[in-house]
């Protein structure tokens, strides 16, 4: 049976086409009518199959399920099979006692509250202070250099006066 036919006839090919034109012409082929309607006929068969397939895997899954929801409830009745050690709950966490010791240790160094605030005082009393001090500098350099530029002024600007 012959799956393709040729596309062109060959005997409508002009004749001033070279020969090897004519052969790439000639070797282009196109399928028949039966080889379409059996690629139908199989992609149908294939998609038959295909959807036989998930149905029977859905209906063995479905099965299963069915077992494994038996085997569960039988279980149901004898708790001391069916509890495990994550039945027993959370237990309680303990530190080491080396931690535990350094942990009370940590709890006596913590200051009071008014430790921190009388620090924190202090801290922003010699913060002012220093403010202060660059301040009274400034000032005081500011002073030097117009008293500079007052005698700068007063001198005579060319010295053969």
């Amino acid at each position: 049976a012959k799956f393709t036919t040729p596309r062109f006839d060959a005997a409508a090919t002009p004749e001033f086409l070279p020969p090897h034109l004519k052969a790439r012409l000639e070797a282009v082929k196109v399928p028949t009518t039966e080889a379409i309607l059996r690629k139908e006929a199989l992609a149908a068969q294939r998609r038959r199959v295909v959807n036989e397939a998930r149905a029977y895997s859905a209906r063995a899954h479905l099965q299963h399920v069915a077992d494994v929801v038996a085997v569960k409830q039988s279980f149901a009745g004898n708790i001391k099979l069916a509890t495990t050690a994550a039945d027993a709950g959370p237990t309680p966490v303990k530190l080491p006692q080396r931690l535990a010791d350094r942990l009370e240790q940590l709890a006596l160094r913590h200051k009071s509250a008014q430790e921190i605030l009388a620090k924190e005082a202090n801290a922003t009393v010699v913060r002012s202070n220093k403010l202060e001090g660059i301040i009274a500098l400034c000032t005081e350099h500011n002073v030097k250099v117009d008293g500079l530029c007052d005698a700068k002024r007063l001198q005579p600007r060319f010295s053969n006066n």
